[in-house]
């Protein structure tokens, strides 16, 4: 087990506490390796939670901040997960187990500054057009949210994969696959259908993606799980691979 710290901010039951200490234990033990350190913050509000990461990210530079009921960073150089207690507490304990153990996947793989050292080669401010730091922060994102899903795969967690997807597969009706952030939006919704059969599958739920859009898309993710490059390599070839799926648009007409 890692050196775990739990810290409320606000007014948290202390039966949820007690519930989130619970899962990170059973996790931790459950895949027989840990982070050597891990902060673990509980807000009772998404308000609380959006100060506190908004002022981490003015002090230290960082560009992009995603707002996720449950989250991981590694902003200061060790593993930190961040529970959004107004956005769980009416989720079933299941789902929230679910959420827990995905960010407790990534404080194993990505606890620590060098997965934020990402190179992209060949691409310029230009070619990612608008808003290039959010479709960098997504490629990635993407890269990692795979990763996390094959060492849940690896260690026969298949409940964890299929009770996450069931969470996050409400947010696939409304994807476009519009562009370059739209397809990058899709794919890290989908990245569990790259390693496990999704019931039912992202296709038929993505009411605003096209069919054949859909399953490039995940074609494309099971492409990026199977290279044994660096994250950066597999952060560029997810780009390039994108960018030609939106320079195919017209096939959904």
């Amino acid at each position: 087990m890692p050196h775990v710290f739990f810290e409320a901010r606000g007014r948290v039951p202390g039966d949820f506490l007690s519930f989130v200490e619970e899962v990170v234990s059973d996790f931790y033990n459950a895949v027989e390796t840990a982070p050597e350190i891990l902060e673990v913050y509980v807000f009772e509000s998404t308000w609380l939670k959006r100060r506190f990461l908004e002022d981490e990210a003015r002090e230290l530079g960082v560009l992009v901040v995603g707002d996720y009921p449950v989250s991981h960073d590694a902003w200061r150089g060790w593993p930190r997960i961040h529970l959004d207690y107004e956005k769980l507490k009416n989720l079933q304990p299941r789902t929230v187990r679910a959420l827990l153990a995905h960010e407790c996947a990534h404080a194993i793989l990505h606890g620590s500054l060098s997965s934020y050292l990402i190179r992209v080669e060949g691409w310029t401010e230009e070619e990612l057009g608008e808003g290039f730091i959010e479709g960098l922060y997504l490629a990635s994102t993407v890269v990692k949210d795979l990763e996390v899903s094959a060492f849940l795969k690896e260690r026969g967690l298949y409940d964890v994969l299929a009770d996450y997807y069931s969470y996050v597969r409400e947010e696939l009706a409304g994807t476009d696959c519009e562009g370059l952030h739209g397809l990058l939006d899709f794919a890290k919704l989908a990245t569990p259908c790259a390693l496990i059969d999704c019931d039912p599958p992202p296709c038929i739920l993505a009411r605003g993606c096209c069919a054949k859009r859909c399953e490039d898309i995940v074609e494309v993710l099971r492409e990026v799980s199977r290279l044994k490059t660096g994250l950066s390599e597999r952060v560029t070839f997810l780009l390039r691979r994108i960018k030609e799926l939106v320079g195919e648009e017209r096939v959904c007409l």
